[in-house]
């Protein structure tokens, strides 16, 4: 399977969080071109809160298990601002190298029909 294929953000790493590879729809969710990005850590993208939980949290995970699933947190957009996702990610080892493959989903229009729904729980009470 080849990263492009992906209806979503996806991101190839190294096993210590180099990005070795992105997709189109990683580029356009974060507002980061492909040669910006790789070379750089996974962290570059996170936000502050996301970085402090990926590092404390997630790889441990990763490591010990293979594999995490349906974590929420914000990547940092180019501009500054964050971009809610959910991360799916697992290890991957092909010809004697390690991988780490992240596929991001946007959590944007899950975030709207939410508040939707709180605010029509509110007018109805």
């Amino acid at each position: 399977m080849f990263l492009g294929d992906l209806p979503c953000g996806g991101v190839y790493t190294s096993e210590m969080g180099r990005i070795v590879g992105v997709n189109e729809e990683f580029t356009r969710i974060t507002g980061w071109t492909q040669e910006q990005l790789e070379g750089e850590l996974l962290d570059a993208v996170l936000s502050g809160g996301a970085r402090i939980f990926c590092q404390t949290h997630l790889w441990p995970l990763l490591i010990q298990n293979g594999r995490i699933a349906e974590v929420y947190f914000h990547l940092r957009h180019k501009e500054g601002h964050r971009v809610p996702t959910y991360t799916n990610a697992r290890v991957i080892i092909r010809d004697g190298k390690t991988r780490i493959l992240w596929v991001f989903f946007s959590a944007d229009e899950r975030r709207q029909f939410e508040a939707e729904l709180i605010a029509l729980r509110r007018q109805s009470e």
